[in-house]
């Protein structure tokens, strides 16, 4: 830990507390689960003291971030928005550190009525409603060539050469089409939204549950590095169910952007086909890998060793690869 990243995590402190902050000591923890997006993200515990009170200890971490991410952070932090208390030293170079209090992961909600679930709802609606039709320059768009900047083309390559196994052309191969028609679909829908434009904003894009986490109880966001001037409803499929969606629309609501429900919950359930088609390409390469796997079992004990290990990662594996199918075909 140099003296910089020791004055960084000290501007931090001073920044949450209001009040002067005295680090006395940084520990470096082994890797954690805040998100990363591919870059570099370290852990710390730091120990530091306000005035005379005793020692008090946060988790910190710094990651190396784009520039997008960096400014989306920013103008995060400056609306009060839930994020992690954040610095941000440089908001010039394309790759530079920010420092940031460590999240806890997302406490779950039980249900519609469950106040946890209508905080997260209320949290992420927010940040959409505050930044509805506000398209800085340097926030890259979602609102054309959706099938690029929405990671929407992977799918393809994967499926046809997953094709090429017998195995699965027999069980999935009548499903080409109704993937292409679905993805059809869902940029006509997409289209008609940027048409429309009441419902573009500033959007994750990529917001999975481990970016949805907690500090105190309270919602936070994070991973941004994706973020990009888009269709809201984007954000909804992995964070809400059929069940829960419409406290987001109620809380979009009492800000002051009013849906009608059945109009919200149609459109709802066309965009479930995009996390699923997103997502379906790592299914895909997983059931590959299986494949490939048992094609090659030239050490028998190695391979009854792994067998137990090896079958629970499948499992998971299979079961989000038939997830990103339905939502791919069906929507939410």
């Amino acid at each position: 830990m140099d003296s910089y990243e020791k004055i960084c995590f000290q501007n931090l402190l001073e920044q949450m507390y209001g009040e002067s902050v005295c680090v006395q000591h940084i520990e470096q923890q082994s890797d954690g689960e805040q998100g990363a997006s591919g870059c570099e993200v370290r852990y710390y515990k730091v120990h530091f003291t306000r005035g005379t009170r005793h020692l008090e200890t946060k988790q910190m971490i710094s990651k190396e971030a784009s520039l997008l991410e960096r400014q989306v952070l920013a103008l995060l932090c400056e609306q009060k928005q839930a994020v992690p208390p954040t610095l941000i030293p440089n908001l010039l170079s394309e790759k530079s550190h920010f420092y940031q209090q460590y999240a806890d992961t997302q406490i779950e909600g039980h249900g519609p009525f469950d106040p946890i679930t209508k905080a997260y709802a209320h949290a992420l609606a927010r940040i959409h409603y505050m930044n509805l039709g506000q398209h800085p320059e340097w926030l890259r768009s979602a609102t054309e060539n959706f099938e690029d900047r929405l990671w929407l083309r992977a799918w393809r390559k994967e499926w046809h050469l997953n094709l090429t196994i017998p195995r699965f052309a027999l069980e999935y191969g009548c499903y080409t089409d109704r993937l292409d028609d679905s993805l059809s679909r869902l940029l006509v829908f997409l289209h008609e939204r940027t048409t429309e434009g009441t419902s573009l904003t500033l959007i994750n894009t990529d917001l999975i549950p481990n970016d949805i986490r907690s500090i105190d109880g309270r919602p936070m966001f994070i991973d941004w590095d994706q973020a990009a001037y888009g269709c809201f409803y984007l954000d909804l499929p992995n964070d809400f169910s059929i069940e829960t969606v419409l406290c987001y629309r109620d809380a979009l609501a009492e800000l002051g952007l009013n849906i009608h429900p059945a109009l919200f919950m149609d459109r709802f359930h066309e965009v479930g086909r995009y996390m699923g088609l997103r997502y379906l390409e790592v299914g895909l390469q997983a059931w590959h890998r299986h494949y490939n796997e048992t094609m090659e079992q030239n050490n028998h004990a190695l391979q009854q060793e792994k067998k137990s290990t090896d079958d629970n990662e499948w499992n998971l594996q299979y079961w989000f690869f038939h997830y990103c199918l339905e939502l791919a075909l069906n929507g939410r």
